[in-house]
């Protein structure tokens, strides 16, 4: 078992264990940094490379996904596989991710690889998803919604994992919940304003309170999202194994969760296509070691060039973002 590490620099400092996920996303950080390479590989994207001939049978999406691995394999500290456009493909799908899985293996068996697939439903329907995740792609990290909650305190006043234990209880692995998204609409319900002294004696029962969460902030009305980024900090990461992720377009957002979780990782989409800014995004999210984030860019470097250099494009972004990231935590 790992040495234990405090999670919650804000909390009861409970230490938990530092999963072997974790510690291989902190090596590979002081390493390489904190780019985080996205293949969002959309074959309909008007930016996909016009003379890759179009095969089908993802032949084409294997074709392209070599050779950006290949040109930022070096310069990534994570790379992510967004689920959705490989599952388009329909039948194609699996075979294609795990030819991405293996081309990644190939050239740096130490890269962290986070299966961008956004699950999280019952236990045992989390069952199939963990397998599919961790048994048969590979993978070391995924992102899970949390809508469906993940604990809850037993007639003794235990807490008990719940739904998304199939996840959470493989301690090798790492896990990624959102907590606030970068897309526009994303407030809608994370921004919802929730007045924790108002909750009930029966959730307090069933859940416990949340008196922590307002001397954090000192507020008694806080929006979801931080109520979200405190039940995975708090709660759901028994076995230092959890993460959670901010839209690089709210820095400020950012800079909330982060007094929040402490030190966890912070996978931090959004910067590029959707606009966000670096440097805002960097200086929230860095935790007391300068390290803990994972900045993404999906599009704005697969898709730099739709040309034949591709592959080279990809690698000046890449190296763009890596330098323009060590440089906001330098300063």
């Amino acid at each position: 078992m790992p040495a234990p590490s405090e999670t919650n620099a804000h909390s009861e400092r409970v230490l938990v264990p530092q999963s072997v996920f974790i510690e291989k996303l902190n090596a590979r950080g002081q390493k390489v940094g904190f780019a985080c390479v996205g293949l969002d590989t959309d074959i309909d994207s008007p930016r996909f490379p016009e003379h890759i001939e179009r095969f089908g049978f993802g032949y084409d999406v294997d074709l392209f996904n070599r050779g950006i691995i290949e040109s930022v394999y070096d310069l990534s500290g994570t790379i992510k596989i967004n689920s959705a456009f490989y599952e388009g493909l329909g039948s194609p799908a699996f075979a294609t991710i795990r030819l991405a899985i293996q081309h990644i293996r190939e050239k740096d068996p130490e890269i962290p690889i986070i299966w961008d697939a956004k699950r999280g439903d019952i236990g045992n329907t989390n069952n199939g998803y963990a397998k599919l995740a961790f048994d048969h792609y590979g993978v070391d990290a995924i992102t899970l919604h949390p809508f469906l909650g993940s604990s809850f305190l037993d007639d003794a006043g235990e807490r008990q994992l719940e739904a998304l234990a199939p996840f959470l209880e493989r301690e090798d692995k790492g896990m990624f919940i959102l907590v606030r998204t970068s897309n526009p609409s994303a407030g809608e319900l994370q921004d919802l304003p929730i007045d924790i002294t108002k909750l009930t004696p029966e959730y307090r029962r069933r859940f416990g309170d949340m008196d922590e969460l307002r001397e954090m902030t000192g507020q008694d009305v806080v929006p979801l999202y931080q109520i979200l980024a405190y039940k995975v900090a708090k709660h759901w990461n028994k076995y230092g194994n959890c993460g959670v992720v901010v839209g690089a377009t709210y820095p400020e957002e950012i800079a909330a969760v982060r007094s929040i979780i402490g030190d966890m990782p912070m996978l931090i989409p959004g910067v590029g296509a959707q606009g966000g800014d670096l440097e805002k995004a960097v200086k929230a999210g860095i935790n007391s070691k300068k390290a803990g984030i994972l900045i993404n860019n999906s599009r704005g470097i697969i898709f730099k060039s739709s040309g034949s250099d591709f592959a080279e494009a990809a690698r000046g972004e890449t190296r763009q973002l890596r330098d323009g990231i060590n440089a906001a935590i330098a300063a």
